[in-house]
């Protein structure tokens, strides 16, 4: 009688002590579990600063882009002005050239008239 009651400590014994090995497994589940919802928050509310973030650069990457495409529009307007004019100084030039030689053409002439003239 004894051995069994012996036998009944040592089972209940054993059983106190997984059931307290099973609450401290417990236990460090629920913590584990706690930390990883806290890890949760704080990465969907990282997550959501991060979509803020993105979406405020995606803003100001496409009026970035219509900024370039207007300075773009700007500089090509400025190129076509500036070949209308550089081809406007050309012709004038070319026309200038062409005013000089006859002008020293008619001086050549008035020259020989004011010699033949003198003679």
């Amino acid at each position: 009688m004894e051995e069994l009651k012996q036998e009944m400590e040592d089972n209940r014994d054993d059983a106190n002590e997984k059931e307290v090995e099973s609450r401290r497994s417990y236990e460090s589940f629920l913590k584990h579990v706690f930390s990883l919802r806290t890890q949760l928050r704080d990465n969907e509310s990282m997550i959501s600063k991060l979509e803020c973030e993105v979406d405020d650069l995606s803003s100001s990457l496409h009026t970035l882009r219509q900024d370039l495409a207007e300075e773009y529009a700007n500089m090509e307007e400025a190129r076509r002005e500036y070949d209308e004019e550089k081809d406007g100084f050309n012709d004038t030039i070319r026309r200038l050239m062409i005013e000089k030689e006859e002008d020293i053409g008619k001086i050549s002439t008035l020259q020989l008239e004011l010699a033949n003239t003198q003679d």
